[in-house]
């Protein structure tokens, strides 16, 4: 029944709603029982639909972690195959620059001895005479 309702009735039936009402829950703790519940029944739902929306996330972070994991290994070998290479490469070419540098190293010593045999040779075949005062 509506509040409408209540107030369109003859005096002494209104008279007599208002009196249980007034019995039966003098402070209005029945109304606020049945919507305290409705309240706590919805939340209770919306509590079921965030405990399965944070599974689904869940599953969801999972499922990318792993793909991010199978990725980065493959990155992780492409990375260690680019770098193996570059290894190799700078490996010969410092091999390369030593050798160089050895040839040349040798190359300046044997010039080097080249003009020490060639001074020699350009000496006159007399030696000077040593005075030897004993």
């Amino acid at each position: 029944m509506t509040p409408a309702e209540v107030n369109a009735l003859p005096e002494p039936v209104r008279t007599y709603v208002f009196d249980l009402e007034t019995r039966c829950d003098p402070s209005g703790d029945v109304q606020r029982i049945a919507s305290l519940t409705e309240q706590r029944d919805a939340l209770v739902i919306l509590l079921q639909e965030r405990d399965a929306t944070i599974a689904d996330l869940r599953a969801q972070v999972a499922a990318a972690e792993a793909k991010g994991r199978r990725e980065m290994r493959g990155e992780a070998a492409v990375v260690a195959a680019d770098l193996a290479i570059k290894f190799a490469k700078a490996s010969s070419d410092a091999r390369d620059r030593l050798e160089f540098e050895e040839r040349d190293r040798l190359n300046a010593e044997e010039d080097g001895a080249l003009a020490v045999m060639n001074a020699i040779r350009a000496l006159p075949d007399t030696a000077p005479e040593v005075n030897d005062a004993r």
